[in-house]
């Protein structure tokens, strides 16, 4: 006589950043794709670009204050993420990497060998797309694992603040 197999238990990677568009992500996850043993690994990507100043002793000092600014802000939002997670249970853990989102995204997703990637959609247009590159696309094209990309509703969108 056979059994049927247990899940596994699966690793979800969420890419987060401070946009509406990620919250909407995370909270349909919660509700609508996360199996009560998921670990759920939330990736924030730091990004910064550092104005030329007339000094190197300038730069280093302004690159100090904004990296610890974009640093302060990453764990802030892997916090309340990770605590929205946990409130309803779901085991997390939080990352947080400095780079191009889109390439680091999906070289994390890579290294933590994880079954599926949850990423929110800008619904940006296409001439938009074209210019400043969509996350998601990218991640659809380059990642090893599936990607869910979530488009949030304009009711999903209405209830965050």
């Amino acid at each position: 006589m056979t059994t049927p197999e247990e899940p596994t238990r699966r690793l979800v990677a969420i890419a987060i950043d401070e946009s509406k568009y990620a919250e909407a992500a995370v909270r349909w996850a919660m509700e609508s794709f996360l199996r009560p043993d998921d670990l759920v690994v939330l990736l924030n990507v730091q990004h910064s670009a550092f104005p030329l100043l007339d000094s190197e002793e300038r730069y280093r000092q302004f690159a100090g204050e904004i990296e610890g600014k974009c640093t302060e802000t990453s764990h802030a939002l892997l916090k309340k993420y990770t605590d929205l997670l946990n409130a309803k249970n779901f085991a997390t853990k939080a990352m947080a990497v400095k780079g191009n989102a889109k390439q680091e995204i999906v070289r994390e997703v890579e290294a933590l060998k994880a079954d599926c990637l949850i990423v929110g959609s800008r619904g940006m247009n296409a001439v938009s797309r074209a210019f400043l590159g969509s996350v998601s696309q990218y991640a659809a094209h380059h990642c090893d694992c599936p990607v869910v990309i979530h488009k949030a509703t304009a009711e999903e969108l209405e209830k965050i603040q």
